[in-house]
C-alpha cells in the first residue's frame, strides 16, 4: 500500500571525473598555486622573497616580474586566482570553468606585452613562446575532456 501511495525515484545519473582529468586539474592546482604564491610573494616581499630569488628559475621569473608595477602584479594575482576558480569549478565538473581557466590563461600569456615591455618584444616573444606551449597542450586537454563536464 505504502508503495502505490510514494511517487517513483528518479534514477540520477552520477557522472564521475576520468582520472586524466583529475591528473590535469591536479597538474592545474599546482602550477596556478604556484604561480599565485609567487606573485603574492613578489607583492609582499619580506624574507621570502629574498629566498626564492635564490632559486633557479623562480629567480628569473621573479626578476622579470619585479620589473612590473603595482598594477602588474594586482592583475597577475586576480588572475592566477581566476585560474585557480576555474580549475575548481572543472573539478566539479562544471564547464564554465572551462572558459574561466581558458581566459584566465591567455590573459597570462598577454598581460606582459602590456606591463613588462621594458625587457623587449624579442624577450617577450622568446617568453610567450616557451609559456604557449604549455598553455595550449593544456587548453586542448581540457577541451577534449570538456563534454565530461555540465
Amino acid at each position: 500500500m505504502i508503495d502505490e501511495i510514494a511517487p517513483p525515484l528518479k534514477a540520477e545519473r552520477v557522472r564521475k571525473r576520468s582520472s586524466g582529468l583529475s591528473f590535469l586539474l591536479i597538474l592545474t592546482f599546482i602550477g596556478s598555486g604556484i604561480g599565485f604564491f609567487m606573485t603574492i610573494v613578489l607583492a609582499f616581499g619580506g624574507n621570502w622573497a629574498g629566498f626564492f630569488k635564490t632559486l633557479p628559475v623562480v629567480d628569473t621569473i621573479l626578476r622579470d616580474d619585479s620589473i612590473g608595477n603595482w598594477l602588474y602584479i594586482a592583475v597577475k594575482i586576480i588572475i592566477y586566482g581566476a585560474s585557480l576558480t576555474g580549475a575548481v569549478f572543472m573539478w566539479k565538473l562544471k564547464s564554465p570553468g572551462f572558459w574561466i581557466y581558458f581566459s584566465a590563461q591567455i590573459l597570462l600569456l598577454a598581460i606582459p606585452f602590456l606591463f613588462l615591455r621594458e625587457l623587449g618584444i624579442s624577450y617577450l616573444l622568446v617568453r610567450l613562446l616557451t609559456n604557449a606551449v604549455f598553455t595550449l597542450l593544456f587548453i586542448m586537454l581540457y577541451a577534449i575532456r570538456l563534454k565530461q563536464m555540465d
